[in-house]
């Protein structure tokens, strides 16, 4: 029996509520690879790590299996997803653990990018936890992402800041933010709606 580590996906609920999202997680699992079963020996969650008390406990439930730790412990440094593979709608529906497999907390992120008085990403996932929502977008544009464009294109504005943001566009991101000074806190909507389709324009061709 060869011991190693899977990774699957795992709906949780979303912090505070308003439905679920989906992150990855991590088992520790026995192969036989002659007869094609997989045993399903210790569930390690999303941030996983090889303690001393795992190890021990471990060996006390399985001590008939070896265990390469030094492997292991390779084994569990989770792949970070490539953002330059993703679809702009499959950003926005995976943001939240996204954004943590690459060390940013999302409503850090989000209070950033809202200076504090709007909260674009936790407004958009609470949105995207409706189904009903989801498919009467894709009905109406083809994609979520192209129906924010067109309709709430403060929201795709920000799925557009965290996609620089996670494939360090630096100097893009910089730009954008300091054309969004000249605003200020709240004021001239339709001013800063127009930035943020021109930039959509620019950035992504409106979806």
């Amino acid at each position: 029996m060869q011991v190693n580590v899977r990774w699957h996906d795992e709906e949780v609920p979303r912090p505070g509520g308003g439905g679920t999202y989906v992150r990855q997680v991590a088992w520790i699992v026995s192969e036989d690879i002659g007869e094609d079963r997989v045993r399903y020996l210790a569930y390690l969650g999303a941030n996983p790590r090889v303690t001393k008390d795992l190890k021990l406990e471990f060996g006390a439930l399985y001590p008939e299996l070896e265990v390469d730790w030094d492997e292991l412990e390779t084994l569990v440094e989770k792949p970070k997803t490539r953002v330059q593979d993703l679809t702009y709608d499959e950003l926005a529906f995976r943001m939240r653990s996204i954004l943590g497999e690459h060390e940013y907390e999302m409503d850090a992120v989000d209070t950033e990018f809202g200076r504090g008085w709007h909260r674009p990403l936790k407004e958009l996932e609470k949105l995207l936890g409706s189904p009903s929502v989801i498919a009467r977008f894709e009905r109406t544009s083809g994609s979520v992402f192209r129906y924010l464009c067109e309709s709430h294109p403060d929201y795709a504005y920000a799925v557009l800041k965290v996609r620089l943001l996670l494939e360090s566009r630096t100097d893009e991101l910089s730009a954008l933010v300091k054309g969004e000074a000249k605003f200020g806190k709240g004021g001239k909507a339709r001013e800063r709606r127009d930035y943020y389709v021109k930039a959509l324009q620019y950035h992504v061709g409106g979806g």
